[in-house]
Order: C-alpha cells, then sequence, then structure tokens
C-alpha cells in the first residue's frame, strides 16, 4: 500500500532526524511525542489492513489520520519554537540552520500527502 510506504519511509527519515537533538528534557520530550505519532500512523494503517471487515479498517485509517495530524502538530512545534531555532543556530549543530529547517518543511509536506491518502481510503470504504 502506498500510504503505508510513505508513513514508513517519513518513519525512518524522523528517526534519524531526532536521533541529531541535543539531550535536554524540551528535546526528549518533544521527540518522544513526535516518534511516537509518526511510528502509530504505519502501525495503525497496517493493523487496520489485516482487519477483518471494512468498518474496523476504515476506523484504523482514522487512528492513523489523526496520529498524522499530531505528526503535523509536533513538526510545527519544532519549525516554530525558538528553542529549536537557538539550537539550529550554533555553529557546532549538526544539520545547519537552513538544513535542518528544509528537512522539517520536507516532513511536513511528506505528511500532508500520507494525511490525504486515508481520507480518500476512508471515503472509498463508505
Amino acid at each position: 500500500m502506498k500510504v503505508w510506504q510513505k508513513a514508513f519511509k517519513l518513519t525512518l527519515q524522523i528517526i534519524e532526524f531526532i536521533d541529531d537533538f541535543p539531550k535536554r528534557t524540551v528535546f526528549n520530550v518533544i521527540s518522544k511525542q513526535l516518534l511516537r505519532s509518526v511510528t502509530s500512523i504505519g502501525a495503525n494503517i497496517a493493523e487496520g489492513y489485516g482487519s477483518f471487515s471494512r468498518k474496523e479498517y476504515r476506523r484504523y485509517l482514522g487512528i492513523a489520520l489523526k496520529s498524522a495530524n499530531e505528526t503535523d502538530y509536533w513538526l510545527m512545534i519544532i519549525k516554530h519554537s525558538k528553542v529549536f531555532q537557538k539550537v539550529t543556530n550554533r555553529p557546532n549543530w549538526i544539520s545547519g540552520v537552513r538544513p535542518f529547517k528544509k528537512k522539517v518543511e520536507d516532513f511536513e509536506k511528506a505528511n500532508i500527502e500520507i494525511i490525504k491518502m486515508p481520507i480518500a481510503l476512508m471515503k472509498k470504504l463508505e
């Protein structure tokens, strides 16, 4: 399934991305929440795909959609937070300022594509 493949790819990219975060409380909390929400997308798509009914599959797609929306929220926080901006402006930050912001924007774009796909699938299952 294309939506599951996109969710899986985004999950792997975010895992690598958050591995570079400094080991401070704010970064730990946000990275854990982001990791939980992004991994939930693909997991719920996979679980729903193995369902015995269209209704149950649709329900899992709804959960995946909610997780994708939550992922979008955490990415917005990272993108707009002054705490993240301060750290990414430091010369020793691995990703650098522009690559960091570009990565987050790329994640947001990929996640928006993912958000659209369960909606379309849910409509087909009605």
